[in-house]
């Protein structure tokens, strides 16, 4: 029988981001609506099944439909949620809520202009093992400053016509909050 060996210092970091990994992961899945929704990495429609894993890019609950006005975004947990998954060009106003659940945290929503994938951000890993995206060299549109649960911001930004991506990118959340955008 061996002895018993002291948990290093490396072993319980290690732990702690898989268990954070893991925390993220599972409120990626409980927090999916029932209904169809659309994947903003192909556009496709599914349905969530009753073993779903958490997504490699988030789902958007919007239609494909281009928003005649402003576009409802909900910052939840670990979720992005659109009204809508494209606009037309021009001035677009978003309507940001973060109606996360008590103690659930601050999330910001950064619009980024380019051609890469939500999931193919340029990124960095930290010592937890979660990704999170550099920001320079990228085209940074614009973005709302971190809420807390409860509050909401309004971003008006022109849109050119083009692929853009929205992530919250604060340590941990760009792993499940990342969204592909078309503007027509």
């Amino acid at each position: 029988m061996s002895p018993i060996q002291p948990i290093r210092a490396s072993d319980l970091g290690l732990a702690v981001g898989w268990m954070a990994t893991l925390a993220i992961a599972l409120a990626a899945c409980t927090s999916a609506s029932p209904a169809a929704s659309v994947s903003s990495s192909t556009g496709a429609a599914s349905t969530p099944s009753a073993h779903t894993t958490a997504p490699s890019v988030a789902s958007a609950s919007a239609t494909d439909a281009p928003a005649d006005g402003p576009i409802t975004v909900t910052l939840k947990d670990v979720v992005i949620n659109l009204s809508s998954v494209s606009a037309p060009a021009g001035e677009v106003t978003f309507d940001v809520q973060n109606v996360g659940n008590a103690g659930a945290g601050i999330h910001e929503f950064v619009v980024i202009r380019t051609d890469l994938d939500a999931a193919d951000l340029p990124k960095h890993v930290d010592a937890s093992g979660l990704p999170t995206v550099i920001e320079d060299g990228l085209d940074i549109v614009d973005r709302v400053q971190p809420l807390r649960v409860g509050e909401s911001a309004s971003l008006t930004v022109n849109l050119a016509a083009g692929h853009y991506v929205f992530i919250c990118n604060l340590a941990g959340h760009y792993y499940a909050m990342r969204l592909n955008f078309d503007v027509r």
